[in-house]
């Protein structure tokens, strides 16, 4: 089993793939890289996040766009945010707070939601409430949206670096089921970076 962190930075130089393929990834969607490459056996896939201040920077052709939300102030999902986005990244306060009002909102215009393994730990660590995460994967759970977890950590630093198992076994401890928790780290992100335009098998 291959896996894909469809949240990774490279903020220090290229990301290495050669770790990534230790720790058995074989794709990464990475922010800000410039264009797609094959490193090794690890595909690397542009990967671009924006808000509603950025709508207008938003670039076009294959990479993956996802639009952040970490309130629910931000969680505006206008006709121009579901043309532009693959997919909306769920986090900050979000996390600890997601009313049924917002989630509706995801269910009904971009299903796809990403998390990233990085805040849920800080949370955990700083003793903050995760019940928007819990309705998320409840959510999830009843196969009403899709979810995908990355790891939100720099590859170039190799700094807290996780495998695709220990990210799964993360959503495992919050109750979501096995075979759920491996799909976010395996069968989801691949579609969706399908979806980008990419063909990962």
């Amino acid at each position: 089993m291959r896996f894909v962190d469809i949240a990774a930075r490279s903020e220090g130089g290229a990301p290495d793939a050669e770790l990534a393929r230790v720790l058995g990834y074989e794709a990464l969607a990475v922010e800000g890289l410039k264009r797609y490459e094959c490193v090794g056996r690890v595909t690397l896939v542009p990967r671009h996040t924006f808000t509603l201040d950025t709508l207008s920077r938003v670039p076009r052709g294959n990479v993956l766009r996802v639009f952040r939300a970490d309130s629910r102030a931000r969680l505006k999902l206008t006709n121009r945010v579901v043309a532009l986005a693959h997919a909306v990244e769920v986090g900050g306060e979000l996390l600890g707070r997601l009313g049924r009002k917002d989630l509706r909102k995801l269910v009904n215009t971009i299903p796809h939601v990403i998390v990233r393994a990085d805040e849920v730990y800080l949370r955990l660590t700083m003793a903050k409430s995760l019940e928007g995460l819990d309705r998320l994967l409840r959510a999830y759970e009843a196969g009403k949206i899709v979810l995908s977890i990355g790891s939100g950590n720099d590859y170039a630093a190799r700094t807290g670096l996780k495998h695709g198992v220990v990210l799964a076994a993360l959503l495992v401890t919050f109750g979501l089921s096995e075979a759920k928790a491996l799909a976010s780290v395996t069968s989801n992100p691949k579609e969706l970076l399908r979806c980008a335009g990419y063909a990962v098998k």
